[in-house]
C-alpha cells in the first residue's frame, strides 16, 4: 500500500522540478549563476555557439536558471500549472509537450534575441499553450480549464516582459505556441488519432524550419563574436 502510494506521488513535474533545482546548486557551486560567461560554459543560449555547432544548446537552457529568484519563480509556476497538465495529458504526454515547448522558445530566442539566455520559462508558457489547446478545442467538461484565465495569465506575463528588457519574451512566446502544438500532436489519452494530430505536427515542423532559419541567415552577424566564445 505504502509503495502504491509512493509510486502516484512521484510525478513528471516533481521530477522535473527535482533535475532544475539539482542543476542550479550544482552550477552554482562550479561557478556564479548569475555571470553570463560561467552561463555560458553551463550551457545558456548563446547564438555564436549555436552557429559554431553547439546544437545542443537548444535543450540544455532549459534546465538553466540565472540565480535562486529566477530559479524560485520558474519552479513555483511548474509545481502550479505542472500537475493538472499531466493529469489531463499523462505522464509521457505531459514531458513531450514540455521539452517541446521549452526547445521551441529556445529556439524562438536563437531567432529573436542575440543576448544569453536560459530558464524554464518557455516550457512553463508552452503548458499554458497545451490548457488553451485543452479547452478550445478538446472541451471536456469533466475538467474545467478557464481559456480567458489562461490568456488573462499570458498576457500580463508578456506585458511585464516587455518592461523589463532582460525578460526573453521571444522564447516565452514561442514556448507557448510549442506547448499549443505538441498538445495538438499528442492529444489527451481517451481521444483518438485525427487529422488535427497531423496538422499540428507539421504545423511544429514548419515553425520549427522557419526559427532555425531565422537564425541561422543571422551568421554573419555573429562570425566574429563566435571565434572568441568557442575556447569558453
Amino acid at each position: 500500500m505504502k509503495s502504491s502510494t509512493l509510486k502516484n506521488q512521484i510525478t513528471v513535474t516533481n521530477i522535473l522540478i527535482g533535475i532544475c533545482v539539482a542543476i542550479y546548486f550544482l552550477t552554482e557551486i562550479a561557478g556564479d549563476t548569475e555571470n553570463t560567461v560561467d552561463m555560458v560554459r553551463y550551457g545558456a543560449k548563446f547564438n555564436p555557439l549555436i552557429i559554431a555547432g553547439d546544437w545542443w544548446r537548444f535543450i540544455t537552457p532549459v534546465f538553466l536558471h540565472f540565480g535562486i529568484i529566477h530559479l524560485a519563480m520558474n519552479m513555483f509556476s511548474l509545481y502550479v500549472l505542472g500537475p493538472s497538465v499531466e493529469t489531463l495529458f499523462g505522464k509521457l504526454r505531459f514531458f513531450f509537450i514540455y521539452m517541446s515547448a521549452g526547445i521551441i522558445g529556445v529556439m524562438a530566442s536563437f531567432a529573436f534575441v542575440d543576448g544569453v539566455s536560459a530558464g524554464a520559462s518557455g516550457a512553463i508558457f508552452g503548458l499554458l499553450g497545451a490548457l488553451l489547446y485543452y479547452a478550445w478545442l478538446e472541451k471536456d467538461a469533466s475538467y474545467h480549464v478557464d481559456v480567458k484565465q489562461i490568456m488573462v495569465i499570458v498576457a500580463i506575463n508578456l506585458v511585464y516582459g516587455f518592461s523589463v528588457s532582460s525578460i526573453d519574451n521571444a522564447g516565452h512566446l514561442g514556448g507557448f505556441l510549442g506547448g499549443f502544438l505538441a498538445a495538438m500532436i499528442v492529444s489527451i489519452p481517451e481521444k483518438k488519432f485525427t487529422t488535427k494530430n497531423i496538422f499540428g505536427g507539421f504545423a511544429a515542423i514548419a515553425i520549427i524550419y522557419l526559427l532555425l532559419h531565422i537564425g541561422y541567415q543571422q551568421q554573419y552577424l555573429f562570425s566574429s563574436m563566435a571565434s572568441s566564445f568557442v575556447a569558453i
